[in-house]
Protein backbone atom coordinates (compact mmCIF):
# COMPACT_ATOMS: atom_id res chain seq x y z
CA UNK A 1 0.00 0.00 0.00
CA UNK A 2 1.51 3.37 -1.04
CA UNK A 3 0.87 5.93 1.18
CA UNK A 4 0.72 10.05 0.20
CA UNK A 5 1.91 12.53 2.82
CA UNK A 6 1.03 15.92 1.88
CA UNK A 7 3.25 18.79 2.97
CA UNK A 8 1.29 21.46 4.57
CA UNK A 9 3.17 24.87 4.68
CA UNK A 10 2.25 25.94 8.61
CA UNK A 11 4.66 29.40 8.39
CA UNK A 12 6.62 32.01 6.53
CA UNK A 13 9.38 32.97 7.45
CA UNK A 14 10.81 36.43 6.05
CA UNK A 15 13.93 38.33 6.01
CA UNK A 16 14.14 42.13 6.94
CA UNK A 17 15.98 44.54 5.50
CA UNK A 18 15.98 44.51 2.00
CA UNK A 19 12.89 42.48 1.72
CA UNK A 20 9.78 44.58 3.81
CA UNK A 21 12.17 47.49 4.39
CA UNK A 22 15.23 48.97 2.03
CA UNK A 23 16.68 52.32 1.75
CA UNK A 24 16.30 55.40 -0.51
CA UNK A 25 19.75 55.09 -1.70
CA UNK A 26 21.77 51.32 -2.11
CA UNK A 27 23.98 51.39 0.95
CA UNK A 28 25.56 47.72 2.02
CA UNK A 29 24.29 47.80 5.41
CA UNK A 30 20.61 49.10 6.43
CA UNK A 31 21.30 48.91 9.71
CA UNK A 32 24.79 50.95 9.90
CA UNK A 33 22.82 53.77 7.30
CA UNK A 34 20.21 53.92 10.18
CA UNK A 35 23.39 54.27 12.57
CA UNK A 36 25.06 56.65 10.74
CA UNK A 37 22.24 58.59 10.34
CA UNK A 38 20.22 58.70 13.89
CA UNK A 39 22.88 61.29 14.98
CA UNK A 40 22.27 64.11 12.61
CA UNK A 41 20.06 66.88 13.42
CA UNK A 42 16.22 66.53 12.30
CA UNK A 43 17.04 62.82 11.18
CA UNK A 44 13.40 61.03 10.23
CA UNK A 45 13.79 57.48 9.30
CA UNK A 46 11.04 57.59 6.31
CA UNK A 47 13.07 60.53 4.23
CA UNK A 48 15.92 57.68 4.51
CA UNK A 49 13.97 54.36 4.17
CA UNK A 50 10.52 52.98 3.00
CA UNK A 51 8.66 50.17 3.92
CA UNK A 52 7.74 47.42 1.48
CA UNK A 53 3.73 48.00 1.86
CA UNK A 54 2.83 45.61 -0.81
CA UNK A 55 4.64 42.97 0.70
CA UNK A 56 3.56 43.39 4.06
CA UNK A 57 0.07 43.80 2.87
CA UNK A 58 0.49 40.67 1.68
CA UNK A 59 1.80 39.12 4.49
CA UNK A 60 -1.29 40.61 6.56
CA UNK A 61 -3.29 38.82 4.04
CA UNK A 62 -1.45 35.24 4.88
CA UNK A 63 -1.28 36.13 9.01
CA UNK A 64 -5.02 34.92 8.54
CA UNK A 65 -3.79 31.61 7.77
CA UNK A 66 -0.54 30.76 8.65
CA UNK A 67 1.71 32.30 11.58
CA UNK A 68 4.69 34.84 10.10
CA UNK A 69 7.84 35.18 11.38
CA UNK A 70 10.91 37.35 10.78
CA UNK A 71 14.52 36.48 10.76
CA UNK A 72 16.75 39.39 10.98
CA UNK A 73 20.45 39.91 12.14
CA UNK A 74 19.60 43.83 12.63
CA UNK A 75 17.26 45.68 15.08
CA UNK A 76 15.20 47.86 12.36
CA UNK A 77 12.24 46.14 12.76
CA UNK A 78 12.01 47.49 16.60
CA UNK A 79 11.71 50.97 15.34
CA UNK A 80 8.73 53.19 16.68
CA UNK A 81 8.04 54.46 12.72
CA UNK A 82 8.23 50.58 11.71
CA UNK A 83 6.73 48.31 15.09
CA UNK A 84 2.92 49.39 14.07
CA UNK A 85 3.16 47.66 10.57
CA UNK A 86 4.19 44.55 12.04
CA UNK A 87 1.25 43.47 13.97
CA UNK A 88 0.84 40.53 11.82
CA UNK A 89 4.38 39.39 12.84
CA UNK A 90 4.29 36.56 15.28
CA UNK A 91 7.94 36.24 16.52
CA UNK A 92 11.06 37.84 15.11
CA UNK A 93 14.12 36.08 15.77
CA UNK A 94 17.23 38.13 15.70
CA UNK A 95 21.14 37.23 15.60
CA UNK A 96 21.10 34.52 13.68
CA UNK A 97 24.08 33.08 11.04
CA UNK A 98 21.46 32.67 8.41
CA UNK A 99 24.06 31.50 6.14
CA UNK A 100 24.16 28.05 7.95
CA UNK A 101 21.55 25.56 7.29
CA UNK A 102 21.39 24.59 11.10
CA UNK A 103 20.03 27.74 12.03
CA UNK A 104 17.35 26.64 9.65
CA UNK A 105 17.14 23.10 11.67
CA UNK A 106 17.03 24.85 14.59
CA UNK A 107 14.37 27.53 13.46
CA UNK A 108 12.21 24.58 12.52
CA UNK A 109 12.61 22.91 15.70
CA UNK A 110 11.63 25.83 17.75
CA UNK A 111 8.55 26.38 15.83
CA UNK A 112 7.83 22.31 16.40
CA UNK A 113 7.28 22.47 12.77
CA UNK A 114 9.34 20.30 9.59
CA UNK A 115 11.67 22.09 7.89
CA UNK A 116 9.48 21.36 4.53
CA UNK A 117 6.71 23.35 6.35
CA UNK A 118 8.35 26.58 6.35
CA UNK A 119 8.72 29.27 3.17
CA UNK A 120 11.74 31.36 3.99
CA UNK A 121 11.93 34.75 2.25
CA UNK A 122 15.37 36.50 1.83
CA UNK A 123 17.45 38.90 -0.44
CA UNK A 124 20.84 37.02 -0.02
CA UNK A 125 21.49 33.73 -1.96
CA UNK A 126 23.60 32.38 0.55
CA UNK A 127 20.80 32.34 3.10
CA UNK A 128 18.34 31.08 0.51
CA UNK A 129 20.86 27.92 -0.12
CA UNK A 130 21.39 27.74 3.35
CA UNK A 131 17.35 27.35 4.28
CA UNK A 132 17.08 25.03 1.07
CA UNK A 133 19.86 22.72 1.96
CA UNK A 134 18.02 22.70 5.67
CA UNK A 135 14.67 21.25 3.87
CA UNK A 136 12.63 24.84 4.00
CA UNK A 137 11.00 26.22 0.55
CA UNK A 138 13.08 29.16 0.12
CA UNK A 139 12.70 31.96 -2.15
CA UNK A 140 14.94 34.52 -3.11
CA UNK A 141 13.29 38.13 -2.87
CA UNK A 142 13.97 40.42 -6.32
CA UNK A 143 10.53 41.59 -6.68
CA UNK A 144 7.21 41.38 -4.72
CA UNK A 145 5.61 39.96 -7.73
CA UNK A 146 7.87 36.39 -7.83
CA UNK A 147 7.49 36.18 -4.17
CA UNK A 148 3.69 36.53 -4.36
CA UNK A 149 3.60 33.79 -6.88
CA UNK A 150 5.99 31.71 -5.49
CA UNK A 151 4.76 31.82 -2.06
CA UNK A 152 0.87 31.51 -3.39
CA UNK A 153 1.84 28.65 -5.44
CA UNK A 154 3.37 26.78 -2.68
CA UNK A 155 0.18 27.37 -0.19
CA UNK A 156 -1.83 25.84 -2.91
CA UNK A 157 0.30 23.27 -4.33
CA UNK A 158 -1.35 19.41 -2.28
Amino acid sequence: MCRYYITMIRALLSDFSRVLVSATITVPSLNRHHRELKSTPDYRFSDHFFLNDRLLAYYEELSATIPIYIATTGALHELAEVKPHLSMVTKVFTGLAKSDPATYTDLAAALSLLPREIIFIDDQLVNVTAAREAGLHAIQYTDNATVISEVSRLLLRP
